[in-house]
């Protein structure tokens, strides 16, 4: 599987990509899209700071400006950065993105490796002059380069005209999925150019669909581009702006305000966790995985270390893989108190890409302080129905979805740092006694690994364990005596903990 590496930036994964790594993600896009039995058009957005400002409130808790772009964005197969000013917002939350990927210079180089691959480009949008001078200007510089079709109809986005909007556009879809075209360029502008993809995405033929907005213009010349320095820079905006203060002042002028007030938040809470660093026990380290088989199902878990950071990825990277195809996942985020902005996008992307192969995604021990981090990253909306109030809750949903009680554990092999280790998920009563049984029994069968090591009940993910539980746990603690080991409880909630004092049996376990 091909797992995007994404930066949250004011709720949008923006994928950290190099012109020539967006380049090759399209292309292998187009390829991927030909081997797909059921396909389905990817878009490729090139966000601004006007993409957000457009999208996105001003206030962080205010509802979004415009719902439909944010949620098209956050779908979007591949999301660069068009400005400056979000490589800087990425630099100053701790995840650099690698630079910009503008849609003015990405389209020439589309149609270059257009040329090289003998791929198409279907030209939709702009004034229809300006498209047919930037398409001949194409072939000029490349004369194996395939013009799938040209059209500048005007699309409807809003107001009354929507009613009739679907079968307006049934003919350019037709004629665009008629052409065979490889690559579609839309340039009716932000949010036009992404809602009219949204709309026909089912019924589009076309595996890669591009918002390039006034891209023709630029190619063409009609338009004047700012000088190299000032592109590099971060200056383009006041060069467009001096060019044509009339028609842009209200969007750079008033955008940029609207941008510097939205990324306080994010700024202020990247800040004071930073700081907060300094002070926190970081606790166990490392990130903690294991898998449940629950029948004829499997549970991947994995709890979050303390400061989760982008230099904690690659180790992660292994965890998500594995975890890869199972029928339910559940993050534990009960020690976590950093994510920068680089984790957000992995811990994204990992739930969007396991909830939409299937699984049951949950996000548990989310502290208010993570809630409140989450938010200003503008990602709350986005999580918060992976959000469980605890193990409790997370074992009642699985267990509605899958209508069957919940039992399952797995026993982690013993190793020179680490003890056997007993990991249960579900209820421990006289119901559901089997399955921890079961995974127990190889602790029991032939001569200890780790003679006179102790062996770790983890209860972190058991929301209740009864009498029967707490027997099972005594005639396990007689069996492991009689080879020298020990039994130790692990993670008892307060309710378990309180029955194991109802039942005198406070002192008859040493706890971890």
């Amino acid at each position: 599987m091909s797992w995007r590496d994404t930066v949250i930036i004011l709720g949008v994964p923006v994928d950290r990509v190099d012109m020539a790594a967006a380049l090759e993600r399209i292309f292998d896009q187009v390829t991927a899209y030909r081997h797909d039995p059921t396909p389905t058009p990817r878009l490729v957005a090139t966000v601004n700071v006007d993409f957000l400002v457009n999208a996105l409130a001003c206030r962080n808790a205010a509802p979004p400006r415009h719902p439909e772009l944010l949620r098209i964005l956050r779908q979007a197969g591949l999301v660069t950065a068009d400005g400056m000013p979000l490589v800087w917002l990425s630099r100053l939350l701790g995840a650099a993105l690698p630079g910009r990927v503008p849609g003015a210079d990405l389209v020439p180089e589309l149609a270059r490796g257009c040329a090289e691959r003998q791929l198409s480009l279907y030209f939709l949008g702009g004034r229809e002059e300006t498209a047919r001078q930037a398409a001949a200007i194409f072939q000029a510089r490349h004369p194996t380069l395939r013009i799938a079709g040209i059209e500048s109809p005007f699309v409807h986005a809003e107001g009354e005209a929507l009613a009739d909007s679907l079968a307006e556009d049934a003919p350019i879809v037709e004629r665009i999925n008629r052409s065979g075209a490889d690559i579609l360029l839309i340039a009716f502008g932000n949010p036009k150019q992404e809602i009219w993809f949204h709309r026909n995405r089912q019924r589009l033929r076309v595996p890669v669909a591009v918002g390039i907005g006034g891209t023709f213009a630029f190619v063409t010349g009609d338009v004047a581009r700012a000088p190299a320095w000032m592109r590099t820079t971060g200056l383009e905006w006041l060069f467009r702006l001096w060019a044509e203060p009339g028609r842009l002042w209200k969007r750079y002028g008033l955008g940029l305000l609207k941008f510097n007030a939205m990324i306080i938040p994010p700024l202020v809470s990247h800040a004071r966790a930073t700081l907060n660093r300094c002070f926190q026990p970081r606790g166990a380290g490392r990130l903690e995985y294991a898998v449940f088989t629950a029948g004829p199902r499997r549970i991947a878990w994995a709890a979050l270390p303390p400061v989760f950071t982008r230099a904690d990825l690659v180790a992660a990277a292994p965890v998500r893989d594995a975890a890869s195809g199972a029928d339910a996942l559940i993050l534990d985020l009960a020690r976590t108190h950093f994510l920068d902005a680089a984790s957000l996008g992995f811990l994204v992307e990992w739930l969007t890409v396991a909830s939409g192969g299937g699984a049951a995604c949950h996000l548990t021990g989310v502290s208010n302080s993570l809630r409140r981090l989450l938010g200003a990253h503008r990602v709350g909306d986005w999580l918060a129905p992976f959000i469980a109030a605890g193990y409790s809750d997370v074992v009642v949903r699985l267990e509605e979805r899958w209508s069957t009680p919940l039992a399952a554990a797995v026993l982690e092999a013993p190793s020179a740092e680490q003890p056997h280790l007993l990991r249960l998920l579900g209820r421990l009563d006289a119901a559901h006694l089997e399955a921890a049984t079961a995974a127990a029994a190889p602790l029991l069968a032939g001569r200890p690994a780790l003679p006179g090591a102790a062996v770790t009940l983890d209860f972190r993910a058991c929301p209740l364990v009864d009498s029967s539980g707490f027997g099972f746990c005594l005639r396990l603690r007689k069996q492991l005596r009689a080879s020298g080991r020990s039994l130790v409880l692990h993670g008892l909630t307060p309710g378990s903990r309180a029955l194991q004092r109802i039942l005198k049996l406070r002192d008859a376990f040493p706890a971890a």
